[in-house]
């Protein structure tokens, strides 16, 4: 994996937090879930391999799957809302992310 296709990515998720509070939902929905899926590929590819990229994978995961999260809640979408939220705590304790990890106990996981 490239330090192009990294970093790529982790300027979609920066674009994205910032556009989420902005934007329609309805205009960033589709990049939202096109760029988890990306990041998920690319974590479960195994072709990343140094700790530090794993886990700012991992962090980046976490971002947009609560950003995915709060799109469901946003949608009235409770049960997928609960599920992204789950997913999202899962790659915060992956990353180590103690900010996520409590953001996600917050959330009641």
């Amino acid at each position: 994996m490239g330090e192009d296709t990294l970093g790529l990515l982790g300027d979609e998720v920066v674009r994205l937090v910032g556009a989420y509070p902005r934007q329609p939902l309805s205009d960033i929905w589709g990049d939202l879930l096109t760029t988890q899926d990306q990041i998920f590929r690319t974590l479960e590819g195994g072709r990343v391999r140094q700790p530090s990229k794993l886990r700012d994978l991992n962090y980046q995961a976490a971002v947009v799957s609560f950003l995915v999260a709060k799109g469901f809640n946003d949608l009235e979408d409770r049960a997928q809302a609960m599920t992204m939220t789950r997913v999202a705590a899962a790659c915060a304790r992956d990353a180590e992310h103690q900010g996520l990890m409590r953001s996600s106990k917050a959330c009641g996981h």
